[in-house]
C-alpha cells in the first residue's frame, strides 16, 4: 500500500467515525499478528464499525475507549511524535503507527497501534480473509 493509499484509508477510516454523534471502541480479537478494534454507537447491539490493522507490531492502548467525534479521531502519527514512538518502542521499518484520540484521558494520551496496514469494514466478513487452504 503506498503512502498516498494509507493517507486516503486513514482519512476515509476518520471520517466514518466522525459521521456519528459518539463512537465507543474496545479490542474485538487479536490473533495471529492481525488485530480487529470494534465502534459501537451502542454497545448493546452489534458493532457499527470494525478496523482491522494488519501485521501488527506493537499495541498501547486500554481495551475500551470512547471518542469525542467532534474533533479528529483516528490518524496515523508523524513527524517527531512518530520519531518518539519509534525509538522508544523499537519501531520495526515497514510499520505505520496509527492512533485514536480518546476521550476522558490526559491531552497527550492516544491510543496506538503500530502495523503494516490498516482497512475497515461495516462488517467483521468483511474484514476476514479465509485460510490458505480455502482459497
Amino acid at each position: 500500500m503506498s503512502q498516498a493509499d494509507l493517507v486516503a484509508v486513514v482519512n476515509r477510516i476518520d471520517s466514518r467515525i466522525r459521521s456519528h454523534p459518539w463512537m465507543d471502541f474496545e479490542i474485538w480479537e487479536y490473533v495471529g499478528g492481525n488485530l480487529i478494534v470494534a465502534g459501537f454507537i451502542d454497545t448493546t447491539v452489534e458493532p457499527d464499525l470494525f478496523i482491522k490493522f494488519d501485521g501488527v507490531f506493537l499495541l498501547s492502548l486500554p481495551a475500551e475507549w470512547n471518542t469525542d467525534t467532534s474533533k479528529r479521531v483516528f490518524q496515523m502519527l508523524e513527524g517527531d511524535e512518530a520519531r518518539q514512538w519509534n525509538l522508544r518502542f523499537k519501531v520495526e521499518i515497514g510499520n505505520t503507527l496509527f492512533s485514536f484520540a480518546p476521550e476522558h484521558y490526559s491531552p497527550d494520551f492516544k491510543c496506538v497501534v503500530a502495523a503494516k496496514s490498516v482497512r475497515m469494514s461495516t462488517t467483521l466478513e468483511g474484514l476476514k480473509v479465509p485460510p490458505l487452504r480455502d482459497r
